[in-house]
Parts: structure tokens; sequence; C-alpha cells
């Protein structure tokens, strides 16, 4: 019984990241080939916060699937100080270096690094969307952080080494956001094993869900106070 639950844990989330990266990879083609802005922001969309809510769940269930013990996916006891105000700060310092590192390299590289169309198409449109589009963003990075830190990294840990699970599962990380660029994908692969490395350490999903989420809401309303900033990172990559 406990080798056919661990069966169907590896099988499951295998079938779900495939399914993740199909979707995604054919986001990005079409964001590639189009320059048309949807009318609305896919962050907000009902159906879209619905299916993600419902692949939240199939996370969920793969843990309960596997019969492991629920630590191995860094679901523990929630701590305030860690788990919120150490992973909210290290995800907006994460965040502006991040865009300093971007600033300051992108000029000196290649042209067409950088792909803003991600942005541009996330980013709140307007003052009220703001709020919204901030805890729109924690279902999406809680998502990213369950299927490939929690189940990648700690399921598949019972299978291979922690910190060669870390390595493989941010390089698909970073390919899986191709939408931003050779760049793009090059940073959320570093970031994706720095968050990694942070799961391990700490062992907790939440710390690396609120760091994540920090991240992607401090670039979402940079984004709307300055969309010129994203652009420039554009032009600087385009010179």
């Amino acid at each position: 019984m406990e080798t056919l639950r661990l069966v169907l844990f590896a099988g499951g989330t295998l079938v779900l990241l495939g399914f993740v990266a199909m979707m995604t990879l054919e986001t990005a083609r079409l964001l590639a080939i189009t320059d048309e802005p949807l009318p609305f922001n896919p962050l907000l969309h009902p159906l879209e916060t619905a299916f993600r809510l419902a692949l939240l769940l199939l996370c969920a269930g793969l843990m309960l699937v596997s019969g492991l013990p629920r630590e191995q996916f860094g679901v523990v006891p929630f701590n305030p100080m860690r788990d919120l105000a150490m992973a909210a700060f290290l995800g907006v310092v994460l965040a502006w270096v991040v865009n300093a590192f971007s600033m300051g390299l992108l000029p000196r590289l290649r042209p067409g690094l950088y792909a803003p169309t991600a942005m541009r198409l996330l980013r709140p449109r307007t003052r009220d969307e703001v709020a919204p589009v901030v805890l729109a963003a924690l279902p999406a990075a809680a998502l990213e952080e369950m299927l490939f830190r929690a189940l990648l990294v700690g399921g598949f840990s019972l299978w291979a080494p922690a910190p060669l699970l870390v390595v493989l599962s941010s390089l698909l990380f970073g390919v899986l956001h191709m939408a931003q660029g050779v760049w793009g994908v090059l940073l959320t692969a570093a970031l994706g094993m720095v968050m990694g490395w942070l799961f391990i350490a700490t062992g907790s999903l939440w710390f690396v869900i609120v760091l994540h989420w920090a991240l992607n809401a401090n670039q979402l309303v940079l984004a709307y106070l300055r969309p010129d900033l994203f652009e420039r990172f554009a032009h600087a990559s385009a010179k």
C-alpha cells in the first residue's frame, strides 16, 4: 500500500508538472507572437483564479496521497517572525537586488535579453487594481512554491539528494518563465535556487511562499508606480 501511494504521488506530481509546463510554454509562445494587450489582468480573472486554486488543492492532495510526513513538504507550524516578517523582508530585498543587478548589467550584454511583455500584462493598470493584484499574487506564488519546492524538492528527496533536486527544479522553474526573455529565465532560475536552499534551510513551505509573494508583489507595485523602469530594462537589453 505504501509503495502504491508513493507511485501515485510521484506519477501525479510529474503529470501535474508536465501540464503546468505545457500551459506555461504555450502562453509564452502566444505572448511572443502578439503585441495585442489583453482586456483584463490574468491575475484578476475569476476563471484564472479558480484554476489556480484548483491546482493548489491538487498539490495538497498529492501531499496527502503520498502518506509522507507533512514536515517532508515543509508544512510546519507557522512562525510569524520567521515565516512572515523575515520572509517578507528578504523578498523585498531580493527584488531590489535583482532590479539593481539588471539595470547595471543589461546594457553591457547582447540585445534582446529581457522581454517586459509579462510585466505589462500582470501589473496593476489603475490604483484600484493595486491591492487586488497584490492579493492575487499570493495564490500564484503559493502554487509555484508547492510544486517546485514542496513536491519536487521535499517530496522527491525520498529518491534523490535535495541539493540536486533544487538545481534541477530551479532550471525548469527558470525555463517556464521564458515569456520574460533569456534574462528572465536566468534570473528566475537563480532565484529558484535561492528559494530552494531557503526551503531546505528553514524546513518551512510558508517561508518561501511569503518570500516569493513579497518579491512578486514588490515588482508588480513598482511596475505600476514606475512602468518606465521595466521598459528601461528592455531598452537597455536592446541597445
